[in-house]
């Protein structure tokens, strides 16, 4: 615990106790009113360790109060013992609540920091393949494509964003020089079947008009549940080698 957490907490307490006994100079007022609070919120700032201090400083107080004339309990000295060995459990138990909450919440902010960082490391990964990779969400509408692909497709920076097999992409089968129908798409097929396709080749006509030959794959992605979660499309540019081929 850092030197800046200990000095908050007896700021804290202390303002807590300051305005207690400004307010019972005018009214009845209730102890542990802002006590709790303050407990609470140094536990918050450091954990349980701040928010047992804070009790104990408190405690402290109210037990000794008497003794520089600002008392903040009723005058039965016997009842008051019990007042603050009870005040003591529940600030107790509020630091170890509190100090926990605020462990869970920085444990959750830890594992967004690495899964954001996780993510980073694929996307740039598959920003370095020289082939087209795709992600499709369960409806089969594209939410990710890598530079490969945006290249290989003559797309723009965004354009993939909901695209999906329709009238509007045109490819045809290599081997039949038939135009591929909207569910004859191997990411249809791994959508709606949960088929696995691979290495179809087929002639594109790319966004920018240019016509390509592709080496085309696509996998259903299933959760440990067997529920559907989407689908990864593989492009392979082997326009060059079709050609040499047929040379």
């Amino acid at each position: 615990m850092t030197a800046w957490r200990y000095a908050a907490v007896v700021a804290i307490i202390g303002v807590a106790l300051l305005v207690t006994v400004f307010f019972r100079g005018f009214f009845e007022v209730n102890a542990f009113l802002l006590l709790f609070p303050a407990i609470l919120l140094s536990a918050w700032i450091g954990g349980a360790g701040t928010g047992l201090l804070a009790t104990f400083l408190s405690a402290l107080f109210l037990a000794t109060g008497a003794l520089v004339g600002v008392s903040l309990l009723p005058p039965e000295g016997g009842s008051n013992v019990v007042r603050i060995a009870l005040f003591v459990g529940v600030g107790a138990l509020l630091s170890g609540v509190t100090a926990n909450l605020r462990a869970a919440r920085e444990q959750a902010r830890e594992h967004a920091r690495a899964l954001e960082e996780s993510e980073g490391r694929l996307r740039t990964a598959l920003g370095a393949l020289p082939m087209g990779v795709w992600f499709a969400d369960e409806q089969g509408r594209i939410d990710f494509v890598n530079e490969a692909g945006r290249r290989i497709w003559g797309l723009e920076r965004g354009q993939h964003r909901g695209l999906e097999p329709s009238g509007d992409i045109k490819a045809w089968w290599l081997d039949s020089g038939k135009l591929i129908a909207p569910e004859e798409w191997a990411l249809t097929r791994a959508i709606r079947h949960r088929e696995t396709s691979l290495d179809e080749e087929i002639r594109i006509q790319a966004f920018d008009g240019t016509q390509k030959i592709i080496r085309n794959s696509a996998v259903p992605v299933l959760a440990p549940d067997g529920r559907l979660l989407g689908a990864v499309i593989v492009n392979e540019d082997i326009t060059e080698r079709i050609r040499t081929e047929r040379a």
